[in-house]
């Protein structure tokens, strides 16, 4: 091994020469960003308006609560995005995995259920499933298992299930980097959760998705399952 001076002499070069440009203008890889920001954007849209609006829970406490874990829960999944376009596929699917958790603390707290007192996320999930958004609907019922499901899945690159669940990375020279399998496994399950957090923001703040501008009303409901479209507006 050489000396911790030349091998951090290294490291300073390379995170000051580091740059995206290299891999910025594969085609492919932009084309997976610029699906993932579609799917993407409608959390920011529900944001927006959940951030500017007090009409769409009567409880304050309970709004500014939910409105933590929200803000949380897409300030996750962004930077999973980020992460993901370097090539570090394993962090994103950590942090996208966070994304999840609290977006589940967020449905809980919508349904009264005090989410601080819950030390286990199972535990957590075994209240969710409970709740009239999870159980009332079909849509809220696949949507939360989709949900639950995407979680178990990552749960095996938190925890390294087996080898196909390890980075194995060399700090230098390694990133940005772009490999097309895992990019498409980790931009597959982003929009599983992006799509699944939205259908039930839709479907527990029904009112209040139904009087936001019709510009954004459109953007959300375009990125949601058919089936899931035709049971909001039956509802």
């Amino acid at each position: 091994m050489r000396p911790v001076d030349v091998s951090f002499d290294e490291l300073s070069n390379f995170l000051g020469e580091y740059r995206l440009a290299t891999i910025a203008q594969d085609e492919k890889l932009r084309a997976d960003l610029k699906s993932a920001y579609r799917r993407y954007r409608p959390l920011l849209i529900w944001h927006h308006y959940l951030s500017h609006s007090a009409a769409w829970e009567t409880n304050a406490h309970r709004r500014a609560a939910f409105l933590d874990f929200y803000t949380e829960c897409v300030s996750d999944a962004a930077q999973s995005i980020l992460i993901a376009y370097q090539g570090m596929y394993k962090p994103a699917h950590l942090i996208l995995r966070s994304a999840v958790e609290n977006h589940f603390k967020c449905v809980g707290i919508l349904h009264g259920i005090d989410v601080g007192a819950i030390t286990s996320v199972f535990s957590l999930i075994d209240a969710v499933k409970e709740t009239a958004v999870a159980k009332s609907t079909r849509a809220g019922r696949n949507h939360f298992q989709w949900l639950r499901s995407e979680y178990s899945r990552l749960c095996n690159h938190v925890h390294t299930a087996n080898q196909l669940h390890m980075a194995k990375t060399n700090l230098l020279g390694v990133f940005p980097r772009y490999d097309r399998s895992s990019a498409v496994t980790f931009f597959a399950g982003l929009t599983t959760v992006s799509t699944s957090i939205v259908a039930l923001n839709c479907l527990m703040l029904l009112a209040s998705f139904r009087k936001m501008h019709h510009t954004n009303y459109d953007q959300i409901c375009d990125m949601l399952p058919k089936a899931t479209r035709t049971e909001l507006a039956a509802l």
